[in-house]
């Protein structure tokens, strides 16, 4: 993505860039620069597989819902 090169170039502070999703207009998509950031800003509480139910009957609703081809 060329504005994720561009910010992470451009402004040496930079940790992430946040922008508008252009398959829902009510989402954000964040990008966050590994290299920036210096302690995990994530714990990860649970996995879950996500081809198997319910999960996948979630990603398929979600797949259908922003016109996505489910292939």
């Amino acid at each position: 993505m060329a504005w994720a090169q561009a910010a992470f170039l451009q402004c040496a502070d930079a940790q992430a860039i946040a922008y508008g999703s252009r398959r829902n207009e009510a989402g954000r998509c964040q990008m966050l620069f590994k290299q920036r950031i210096t302690v995990p800003p994530f714990q990860i509480l649970k996995e879950e597989p996500l081809a198997i139910d319910p999960r996948r009957a979630e990603v398929l609703a979600l797949v259908r819902r922003l016109t996505l081809n489910e292939t």
